[in-house]
């Protein structure tokens, strides 16, 4: 079984930074959002586009707030801004994206 480490050490990620870099990543991956995005962002790997599904935030609890608000503030700060919520689903667009 694939867990979320080991998408978070998957060297594929990584080759998308760059003059290549990535269009769309699109996450619903049933609570473990908030790790792999902070370490996607850690990564530098800057999306034109982000769709996340925050299930995180289907148990509510203090910490599960906190975490996702501070993810949240921290993809504004990285130069995104948010184009649609519908429910826990959140997606954002990369000010200036250059990739066609």
């Amino acid at each position: 079984s694939i867990s979320w480490k080991d998408i978070l050490a998957d060297p594929t990620l990584g080759s998308y930074t760059g003059e290549n870099s990535c269009l769309l990543l699109k996450l619903d991956i049933e609570g473990c959002e908030v790790d792999v995005l902070r370490n996607i962002l850690d990564s530098k790997l800057m999306p034109c586009q982000i769709l996340v599904e925050f299930d995180v935030l289907r148990e509510v609890s203090f910490i599960n707030l906190f975490n996702t608000s501070r993810l949240i503030f921290r993809i504004l700060i990285s130069g995104y801004n948010p184009i649609h919520i519908n429910g826990l689903n959140v997606s954002f667009d990369r000010k200036n994206c250059d990739a066609v």
